[in-house]
Protein backbone atom coordinates (compact mmCIF):
# COMPACT_ATOMS: atom_id res chain seq x y z
CA UNK A 1 0.00 0.00 0.00
CA UNK A 2 1.50 3.76 -0.82
CA UNK A 3 2.34 5.32 2.28
CA UNK A 4 0.48 8.67 2.77
CA UNK A 5 2.70 12.02 3.61
CA UNK A 6 1.78 13.26 6.82
CA UNK A 7 3.91 15.69 9.08
CA UNK A 8 2.01 14.46 12.33
CA UNK A 9 5.19 13.05 13.57
CA UNK A 10 8.05 15.84 12.37
CA UNK A 11 9.31 17.90 15.16
CA UNK A 12 8.49 21.94 14.78
CA UNK A 13 11.74 22.30 13.00
CA UNK A 14 11.03 20.35 10.63
CA UNK A 15 8.09 20.90 9.88
CA UNK A 16 8.93 24.31 9.82
CA UNK A 17 11.29 23.35 7.06
CA UNK A 18 8.72 21.32 5.18
CA UNK A 19 6.87 24.36 4.60
CA UNK A 20 9.10 26.97 3.66
CA UNK A 21 10.41 25.05 1.10
CA UNK A 22 7.24 24.50 -0.17
CA UNK A 23 6.94 28.43 -0.23
CA UNK A 24 10.24 28.64 -1.57
CA UNK A 25 9.09 26.43 -4.17
CA UNK A 26 6.05 28.58 -5.03
CA UNK A 27 7.86 31.80 -4.92
CA UNK A 28 10.22 31.20 -7.48
CA UNK A 29 7.76 30.17 -9.88
CA UNK A 30 6.61 33.65 -9.42
CA UNK A 31 9.64 35.40 -8.99
CA UNK A 32 12.97 35.77 -11.34
CA UNK A 33 15.49 38.20 -12.29
CA UNK A 34 16.90 38.99 -15.89
CA UNK A 35 20.31 37.77 -16.08
CA UNK A 36 23.45 39.37 -16.86
CA UNK A 37 27.32 38.95 -17.49
CA UNK A 38 28.33 42.33 -17.69
CA UNK A 39 30.93 43.73 -15.14
CA UNK A 40 29.63 45.71 -12.51
CA UNK A 41 31.37 49.16 -12.21
CA UNK A 42 31.48 50.20 -7.66
CA UNK A 43 32.84 53.63 -6.82
CA UNK A 44 32.50 55.43 -3.17
CA UNK A 45 28.87 56.62 -4.11
CA UNK A 46 27.85 52.86 -4.76
CA UNK A 47 25.89 51.49 -2.12
CA UNK A 48 26.64 47.21 -1.06
CA UNK A 49 24.27 45.11 0.90
CA UNK A 50 26.02 41.85 1.61
CA UNK A 51 23.71 39.50 3.42
CA UNK A 52 25.63 37.12 6.34
CA UNK A 53 23.29 34.98 8.39
CA UNK A 54 24.88 31.96 9.86
CA UNK A 55 27.12 30.98 12.56
CA UNK A 56 30.15 32.85 14.27
CA UNK A 57 32.24 31.31 11.72
CA UNK A 58 30.38 32.01 8.49
CA UNK A 59 30.86 35.69 9.30
CA UNK A 60 34.56 35.67 10.08
CA UNK A 61 35.32 33.83 6.53
CA UNK A 62 32.96 36.90 4.91
CA UNK A 63 35.53 39.70 6.09
CA UNK A 64 38.25 38.87 3.56
CA UNK A 65 35.23 39.77 0.74
CA UNK A 66 34.22 43.17 3.02
CA UNK A 67 37.67 43.59 3.06
CA UNK A 68 38.49 43.72 -0.93
CA UNK A 69 35.18 45.28 -1.96
CA UNK A 70 36.16 48.31 0.26
CA UNK A 71 39.84 48.48 -0.89
CA UNK A 72 38.84 48.33 -4.34
CA UNK A 73 35.61 50.77 -4.19
CA UNK A 74 35.74 52.13 -1.60
CA UNK A 75 32.11 51.45 -1.36
CA UNK A 76 29.20 51.90 1.37
CA UNK A 77 28.59 48.44 2.78
CA UNK A 78 25.98 47.41 4.72
CA UNK A 79 25.72 43.72 6.31
CA UNK A 80 22.32 42.11 6.85
CA UNK A 81 23.41 40.00 10.06
CA UNK A 82 21.41 38.01 12.68
CA UNK A 83 20.93 38.17 16.42
CA UNK A 84 23.50 35.12 16.54
CA UNK A 85 26.47 36.63 14.23
CA UNK A 86 26.03 40.37 14.02
CA UNK A 87 28.77 41.41 16.55
CA UNK A 88 31.85 39.70 14.29
CA UNK A 89 31.43 42.80 12.18
CA UNK A 90 30.82 45.63 15.18
CA UNK A 91 34.08 46.91 14.86
CA UNK A 92 34.98 46.58 11.13
CA UNK A 93 35.74 49.82 9.51
CA UNK A 94 34.87 49.08 6.39
CA UNK A 95 31.44 48.21 7.22
CA UNK A 96 29.34 51.39 7.07
CA UNK A 97 26.52 50.13 8.70
CA UNK A 98 24.67 46.53 9.97
CA UNK A 99 21.26 45.81 9.91
CA UNK A 100 19.94 42.74 12.43
CA UNK A 101 17.69 40.09 11.06
CA UNK A 102 15.56 38.10 13.80
CA UNK A 103 15.61 34.23 12.11
CA UNK A 104 13.54 33.16 15.24
CA UNK A 105 10.67 35.90 14.37
CA UNK A 106 11.52 35.80 10.57
CA UNK A 107 10.70 39.26 9.91
CA UNK A 108 10.91 39.02 6.62
CA UNK A 109 8.43 41.70 5.26
CA UNK A 110 9.58 44.41 8.11
CA UNK A 111 13.43 43.80 7.23
CA UNK A 112 12.69 44.37 3.32
CA UNK A 113 10.76 47.73 3.65
CA UNK A 114 13.57 48.62 5.58
CA UNK A 115 16.37 47.36 2.89
CA UNK A 116 14.06 49.02 -0.14
CA UNK A 117 13.97 52.08 1.74
CA UNK A 118 17.88 52.30 1.48
CA UNK A 119 18.06 52.06 -2.29
CA UNK A 120 20.92 49.54 -2.71
CA UNK A 121 22.77 49.06 -6.06
CA UNK A 122 24.37 45.78 -5.15
CA UNK A 123 23.29 42.69 -3.06
CA UNK A 124 25.13 39.95 -2.57
CA UNK A 125 24.29 36.71 -1.12
CA UNK A 126 27.09 35.11 0.46
CA UNK A 127 25.86 32.28 1.36
CA UNK A 128 26.72 29.13 -0.09
CA UNK A 129 23.66 26.74 0.68
CA UNK A 130 20.31 27.98 0.17
CA UNK A 131 18.61 29.81 2.83
CA UNK A 132 14.54 30.35 2.39
CA UNK A 133 14.62 33.08 4.84
CA UNK A 134 17.51 34.76 2.40
CA UNK A 135 15.81 33.57 -0.73
CA UNK A 136 12.89 36.08 0.10
CA UNK A 137 14.86 38.78 0.95
CA UNK A 138 16.75 38.83 -2.35
CA UNK A 139 13.37 38.44 -4.20
CA UNK A 140 11.58 40.76 -2.45
CA UNK A 141 14.55 43.61 -2.03
CA UNK A 142 15.00 46.39 -4.60
CA UNK A 143 18.25 46.39 -6.41
CA UNK A 144 19.62 46.64 -10.09
CA UNK A 145 22.57 43.79 -8.69
CA UNK A 146 21.75 40.51 -7.20
CA UNK A 147 24.62 38.34 -6.72
CA UNK A 148 24.80 34.71 -5.55
CA UNK A 149 25.94 31.15 -6.27
CA UNK A 150 24.52 28.70 -8.32
CA UNK A 151 22.89 26.56 -5.55
CA UNK A 152 18.42 26.21 -6.68
CA UNK A 153 17.22 29.42 -6.13
CA UNK A 154 19.26 31.39 -9.19
CA UNK A 155 16.01 32.97 -10.70
CA UNK A 156 16.48 35.56 -8.38
CA UNK A 157 19.77 36.41 -8.92
CA UNK A 158 21.45 38.83 -11.68
CA UNK A 159 24.39 37.69 -11.91
CA UNK A 160 25.77 33.98 -10.68
CA UNK A 161 29.06 32.26 -9.68
CA UNK A 162 29.22 28.25 -10.25
CA UNK A 163 30.48 26.62 -6.61
CA UNK A 164 33.61 25.46 -6.04
CA UNK A 165 33.31 22.83 -4.40
CA UNK A 166 36.80 21.93 -3.64
CA UNK A 167 37.92 25.31 -2.77
CA UNK A 168 38.98 26.51 0.93
CA UNK A 169 35.51 28.41 2.31
CA UNK A 170 37.30 31.58 1.68
CA UNK A 171 38.05 31.11 -1.77
CA UNK A 172 34.60 29.83 -2.63
CA UNK A 173 32.98 33.07 -0.95
CA UNK A 174 35.81 35.55 -2.69
CA UNK A 175 34.60 34.25 -6.31
CA UNK A 176 31.53 36.51 -5.73
CA UNK A 177 33.81 39.46 -6.33
CA UNK A 178 34.37 37.98 -10.10
CA UNK A 179 31.40 40.09 -11.00
CA UNK A 180 33.36 43.67 -10.34
CA UNK A 181 35.31 45.57 -12.91
CA UNK A 182 38.32 45.14 -10.53
CA UNK A 183 41.03 42.57 -9.96
CA UNK A 184 42.79 41.54 -6.58
CA UNK A 185 45.70 39.75 -5.11
CA UNK A 186 45.60 37.16 -2.31
CA UNK A 187 48.75 37.84 -1.21
CA UNK A 188 47.25 40.28 1.88
CA UNK A 189 43.79 38.34 2.27
CA UNK A 190 42.48 36.94 5.99
CA UNK A 191 39.90 36.86 8.17
CA UNK A 192 39.57 39.86 10.06
CA UNK A 193 37.74 40.78 13.55
CA UNK A 194 38.23 43.59 15.28
CA UNK A 195 38.13 43.63 19.25
CA UNK A 196 37.41 46.47 20.91
CA UNK A 197 39.75 48.65 23.01
CA UNK A 198 38.17 47.44 26.46
CA UNK A 199 38.31 43.45 25.69
CA UNK A 200 41.98 44.23 24.45
CA UNK A 201 42.86 45.90 27.64
CA UNK A 202 40.95 43.19 29.47
CA UNK A 203 43.20 40.14 28.09
CA UNK A 204 46.15 42.24 29.24
CA UNK A 205 44.78 42.99 32.24
CA UNK A 206 44.29 39.49 33.34
CA UNK A 207 47.87 38.08 32.00
CA UNK A 208 48.92 40.97 34.25
CA UNK A 209 46.80 40.05 37.04
CA UNK A 210 47.58 35.90 37.21
CA UNK A 211 51.48 37.03 36.70
CA UNK A 212 52.16 35.10 33.69
CA UNK A 213 55.73 35.61 32.56
CA UNK A 214 55.50 37.45 29.11
CA UNK A 215 58.98 35.47 28.11
CA UNK A 216 57.23 32.48 27.74
CA UNK A 217 55.03 30.48 25.18
CA UNK A 218 51.44 31.76 26.04
CA UNK A 219 49.53 28.81 24.81
CA UNK A 220 45.88 28.37 25.02
CA UNK A 221 43.49 25.12 25.50
CA UNK A 222 39.66 26.53 23.88
CA UNK A 223 37.46 23.59 25.02
CA UNK A 224 34.08 24.64 23.71
CA UNK A 225 32.81 24.22 20.47
CA UNK A 226 29.00 24.96 20.73
CA UNK A 227 28.05 21.45 21.30
CA UNK A 228 27.90 18.51 23.32
CA UNK A 229 29.19 16.30 20.18
CA UNK A 230 32.14 18.24 20.04
CA UNK A 231 33.17 18.17 23.67
CA UNK A 232 36.55 16.32 23.95
CA UNK A 233 35.79 15.41 27.42
CA UNK A 234 36.92 16.26 30.92
CA UNK A 235 39.57 13.69 31.58
CA UNK A 236 41.07 14.28 28.19
CA UNK A 237 41.15 17.89 28.94
CA UNK A 238 42.74 17.40 31.95
CA UNK A 239 45.49 15.11 30.49
CA UNK A 240 46.50 17.77 28.07
CA UNK A 241 46.69 20.62 30.49
CA UNK A 242 49.21 18.03 32.29
CA UNK A 243 51.25 17.39 29.35
CA UNK A 244 52.15 20.81 29.04
CA UNK A 245 54.17 20.68 32.60
CA UNK A 246 56.88 19.43 30.62
CA UNK A 247 57.40 22.82 28.96
CA UNK A 248 57.92 26.48 30.20
CA UNK A 249 54.67 27.79 28.92
CA UNK A 250 51.63 29.75 30.28
CA UNK A 251 48.75 27.87 29.62
CA UNK A 252 45.30 29.44 29.44
CA UNK A 253 41.96 27.71 29.14
CA UNK A 254 39.04 29.74 27.04
CA UNK A 255 35.61 28.00 27.45
CA UNK A 256 32.10 29.24 26.54
CA UNK A 257 29.63 30.74 29.27
CA UNK A 258 27.94 26.72 29.67
CA UNK A 259 30.95 25.14 29.78
CA UNK A 260 32.39 27.42 32.57
CA UNK A 261 32.32 24.04 34.94
CA UNK A 262 34.05 21.89 33.03
CA UNK A 263 36.83 24.48 32.94
CA UNK A 264 37.14 24.68 36.77
CA UNK A 265 37.57 21.04 36.66
CA UNK A 266 40.15 20.71 33.98
CA UNK A 267 42.50 23.20 34.98
CA UNK A 268 45.09 22.41 37.12
CA UNK A 269 48.33 24.22 38.62
CA UNK A 270 49.89 24.77 35.92
CA UNK A 271 46.75 26.84 33.97
CA UNK A 272 44.53 29.65 34.69
CA UNK A 273 40.70 30.10 33.37
CA UNK A 274 40.30 33.11 31.40
CA UNK A 275 36.91 34.70 32.18
CA UNK A 276 34.15 34.11 29.05
CA UNK A 277 32.05 37.56 29.48
CA UNK A 278 31.87 38.11 25.98
CA UNK A 279 33.05 37.21 22.67
CA UNK A 280 35.12 40.56 22.03
CA UNK A 281 36.98 39.05 25.54
CA UNK A 282 37.29 35.52 24.46
CA UNK A 283 38.77 37.23 20.72
CA UNK A 284 40.84 39.72 22.51
CA UNK A 285 42.30 36.81 24.54
CA UNK A 286 42.80 34.55 21.63
CA UNK A 287 44.36 36.89 19.09
CA UNK A 288 47.10 37.34 22.23
CA UNK A 289 48.12 33.73 22.07
CA UNK A 290 51.04 32.20 20.88
CA UNK A 291 49.99 28.45 20.09
CA UNK A 292 45.95 27.61 20.14
CA UNK A 293 44.55 24.34 20.99
CA UNK A 294 40.64 23.77 19.70
CA UNK A 295 37.81 21.99 18.56
CA UNK A 296 36.06 25.16 17.62
CA UNK A 297 36.05 27.14 13.62
CA UNK A 298 35.29 30.34 15.12
CA UNK A 299 38.67 29.99 17.45
CA UNK A 300 40.22 28.94 14.58
CA UNK A 301 39.24 31.44 12.11
CA UNK A 302 40.34 33.82 15.06
CA UNK A 303 43.79 32.36 15.51
CA UNK A 304 43.94 32.57 11.96
CA UNK A 305 43.39 35.79 11.78
CA UNK A 306 46.42 36.49 13.49
CA UNK A 307 48.47 33.93 11.59
CA UNK A 308 48.82 31.83 15.42
CA UNK A 309 49.50 28.29 15.35
CA UNK A 310 46.73 25.93 15.87
CA UNK A 311 45.91 22.58 16.78
CA UNK A 312 42.36 21.82 15.98
CA UNK A 313 39.98 18.78 16.63
CA UNK A 314 37.71 18.12 13.54
CA UNK A 315 34.54 16.01 12.83
CA UNK A 316 35.03 14.97 9.15
CA UNK A 317 37.74 14.94 6.50
CA UNK A 318 35.68 17.31 4.40
CA UNK A 319 34.92 19.78 7.01
CA UNK A 320 38.90 20.12 7.76
CA UNK A 321 39.86 20.28 4.37
CA UNK A 322 36.87 23.08 3.94
CA UNK A 323 37.52 24.98 7.03
CA UNK A 324 40.71 24.61 7.73
CA UNK A 325 43.36 27.99 8.82
CA UNK A 326 43.49 30.57 5.41
CA UNK A 327 46.78 31.31 6.24
CA UNK A 328 48.03 29.84 9.59
CA UNK A 329 50.50 26.85 10.72
CA UNK A 330 48.35 23.81 11.84
CA UNK A 331 47.75 20.50 12.21
CA UNK A 332 44.77 18.35 13.26
CA UNK A 333 43.30 15.29 14.09
CA UNK A 334 39.97 13.94 12.35
CA UNK A 335 37.13 11.52 13.31
CA UNK A 336 34.73 10.63 10.50
CA UNK A 337 31.89 9.73 13.54
CA UNK A 338 29.56 12.01 15.07
CA UNK A 339 31.23 13.29 18.21
CA UNK A 340 34.51 13.23 19.51
CA UNK A 341 33.60 10.36 22.08
CA UNK A 342 35.94 7.67 20.79
CA UNK A 343 38.61 10.31 19.62
CA UNK A 344 40.98 9.15 21.99
CA UNK A 345 43.82 10.90 23.94
CA UNK A 346 46.58 8.67 22.77
CA UNK A 347 46.12 9.25 18.79
CA UNK A 348 45.07 12.83 19.54
CA UNK A 349 48.83 13.15 20.83
CA UNK A 350 50.53 11.34 18.28
CA UNK A 351 50.06 13.38 16.05
CA UNK A 352 50.00 16.70 18.61
CA UNK A 353 53.41 16.25 19.94
CA UNK A 354 55.76 16.43 16.52
CA UNK A 355 53.45 19.57 15.87
CA UNK A 356 53.57 21.43 19.05
CA UNK A 357 57.12 20.49 19.60
CA UNK A 358 57.97 21.81 16.33
CA UNK A 359 56.65 25.45 17.48
CA UNK A 360 57.90 25.12 21.03
CA UNK A 361 61.89 24.66 19.75
CA UNK A 362 61.53 27.79 16.92
CA UNK A 363 60.00 29.88 19.80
Amino acid sequence: MQKIFSVKNMNPQSIKSFFNKILLDLFLVLKSSKKSIDKIDLDKNSKVLIIRLGKLEDALVTTPLISILKEKTNCEITILANNRNHFIFSNNPNVYNIIGFDEDNNEIFKTVKQLNNNNYDVIIDSHIDVSSSVSFIMGLTKAKSKIGFRKGNEKLYTHLIDRAISFHIIDEILLLANHFLFSYSKENINVEYFSTLEAKQKAINFIIQNKLDNTKPLVGVNISAGSNDKFWGVERFRDLIKFFEKYDVNVIILHSLADKEYADQITRSNSVVFPNESFNGFAAMINGLDFLFTPDSSAVQLAASKQIPIFILYLHKEVAKKWCPYKSPYDCVITEEHSFLRLSYGKTLNSFIPFFENFYKQY
